[in-house]
């Protein structure tokens, strides 16, 4: 491990399915910093109108939101 490896311990990390809507505010703030502030995927590409009817999940590690994942179908 180098200097810059933070050691994480898996104890802390847990993944819920969203269901509140203070948890989507917390999607929408963890995709918002991940994919267009660092990443820069443009906010119109990221938030779409598939959001309103996608399946979320949170990443929390000490109970802090630091992943997000949206499962939606498309229909064909």
């Amino acid at each position: 491990m180098n200097d810059n490896t933070l050691a994480i311990d898996p104890q802390y990390i847990h993944l819920k399915l969203v269901t509140t809507q203070v948890e989507m505010m917390h999607v929408a703030a963890v995709r918002g910093i991940c994919n267009v502030e660092e990443v820069g995927v443009p906010a119109q590409h990221e938030f779409d109108d598939n959001d309103n009817f996608a399946t979320y999940a949170l990443g929390y590690y000490n109970d802090e939101p630091i992943s997000a994942v949206r499962s939606a179908s498309s229909a064909t």
